[in-house]
């Protein structure tokens, strides 16, 4: 279009120069044959008169045509400018369509994704609730167990009341304890690689059979027992 303009007002130009030139000479001989008194030249003049004008008119529709023809080039290049603007446009609009709905398709599964964890979640709540609840409960009760309770004074282990007693004194008074008065305790049985013999555990149970193994017998009545001694088997 730029290119164009140069042209177009170039041709103009010597369109409209060429017509009014062409005008004034007809004008002129119309003038230089009214001052004559031959007819014959007032007819020639009369005539380069009405060709000079017709001359004129064509030279002027020829500009009017060119003109016309070079203002629906531009209108044609600037509707054809427009469309291409009008193309990318909507190719740019159609791109950001795309992208809307792709987003739209990933927010959509996102909140699926969120009603679905709304879900677990509210079922988390409804448990912790019911939790909740049955402790609640379990707390009232432990509370009116603990109100309805009676207290009671356990006596501490170390007591000072309690006078301790020593082995000695177990062994010297009356009520000390004698061989006699002991129970016999289970046997317990020794293997040994040949020999196999039971243990007598009280001496008031002395051995009935050859090759068992007797406790020496105890102190005499009315006597005070020593204390036992400990002693390995073998």
């Amino acid at each position: 279009m730029a290119a164009k303009t140069p042209t177009r007002v170039a041709g103009r130009t010597d369109s409209r120069a060429l017509s009014w030139l062409v005008l004034f000479a007809a004008l002129a001989v119309a003038l230089v044959s009214l001052l004559s008194t031959d007819l014959f030249v007032r007819l020639t003049g009369l005539l380069v008169v009405a060709l000079g004008g017709v001359t004129a008119c064509l030279f002027a529709w020829r500009d009017a045509q060119r003109t016309i023809r070079l203002a629906e080039q531009t209108q044609l290049a600037d509707l054809r400018q427009h469309g291409e603007k009008l193309h990318a446009e909507r190719a740019q609009h159609l791109r950001v369509l795309e992208v809307l709905k792709r987003r739209g398709r990933l927010l959509e599964q996102a909140l699926g994704d969120l009603r679905a964890e709304n879900g677990r979640l509210q079922q988390t709540v409804s448990a912790l609730r019911g939790n909740n609840e049955s402790l609640r409960i379990e707390l009232e009760l432990a509370r009116a167990l603990e109100q309805e309770a009676e207290l009671v004074t356990l006596p501490r282990r170390a007591s000072g009341t309690v006078d301790a007693l020593s082995a000695g004194d177990l062994w010297t008074d009356a009520n000390s304890p004698r061989w006699s008065t002991c129970r016999p305790w289970p046997r317990r049985t020794w293997t040994m690689p040949s020999v196999t013999w039971p243990e007598p555990i009280c001496p008031s149970h002395p051995p009935h059979r050859a090759g068992r193994r007797a406790l020496p017998a105890g102190p005499p009545a009315g006597t005070p027992a020593a204390p036992p001694t400990t002693r390995s088997p073998g």
